[in-house]
């Protein structure tokens, strides 16, 4: 059987055999009077032997549509075959909502992140596909983030925790978020040298506490500062 799948194709409707004006055999379209005659058919016989004109419309004789054999070479070169679709090494294909479908999704692909209030409601993100991140969020509005391992979100198991090392510092003060040094946060101790225009050294540095004693801080073997009592307390610095 011959394979005319590479034969070009003659499209002149319902046809009937007929005479022209000077005896010619023609082939006539009664619809619309299109003819095409013997000649026609040995010219594009001897233009497909030639790279020309493949494809004779309706009307061959007024009106032809002519596509070239190497201009259809360069489209079937730039095709995607069927049987790349889906395939390894081949293009995804895309469902009814324009996804790639589920069994071409690649090991770890990111296609959606939801932000849940807790665990609970993670598990009833019934429409979550494999590779989907789910943060859960607590109080503070921080979260952690899960993937969606397998396509079944309803299993624990399957949501896999994305894991993110811990910050350096964890407060300060006591403190989390923008911080701003407060009243009391430092004490005498953590503060060395000169503050302000003070330069503590055998200086007062201020009433005690409720029984109304004085701190003082002297050098090191000096004697006591003029004025203290038993009942203020004297630093003495070391050297």
């Amino acid at each position: 059987m011959t394979d005319n799948s590479e034969k070009p194709i003659i499209y002149i409707g319902a046809i009937e055999l007929d005479e022209d004006s000077d005896g010619n055999a023609v082939w006539r379209n009664p619809e619309d009077g299109a003819e095409i005659t013997l000649s026609d058919v040995i010219e594009l016989k001897a233009d497909l032997e030639t790279d020309d004109a493949v494809r004779v419309d309706r009307e061959p004789s007024d009106n032809v549509d002519v596509a070239r054999k190497t201009e259809i070479d360069d489209l079937d070169d730039a095709k995607i075959d069927l049987a790349e679709k889906g395939a390894e090494d081949g293009v995804a294909e895309l469902d009814g909502d324009a996804l790639i479908r589920e069994g071409q999704i690649p090991s770890l692909a990111i296609t959606d992140v939801e932000v849940f209030d807790d665990f609970d409601a993670v598990l009833e993100w019934d429409d979550a596909r494999q590779g989907d991140v789910a943060i859960v969020k607590d109080e503070d509005d921080h979260g952690e983030a899960y993937i969606l391992t397998s396509d079944d979100p309803g299993d624990e198991d399957n949501w896999q925790r994305l894991k993110t090392p811990r910050p350096p510092v964890d407060d300060v003060f006591g403190r989390t978020g923008s911080i701003s040094a407060e009243s009391g946060d430092y004490s005498y101790g953590q503060i060395d040298g000169e503050h302000g225009s003070e330069d503590h050294d055998d200086t007062v540095l201020g009433d005690g506490d409720s029984e109304g004693r004085s701190i003082y801080v002297v050098e090191e073997g000096a004697s006591d500062p003029p004025g203290a009592d038993d009942e203020d307390i004297i630093f003495e610095k070391e050297d």
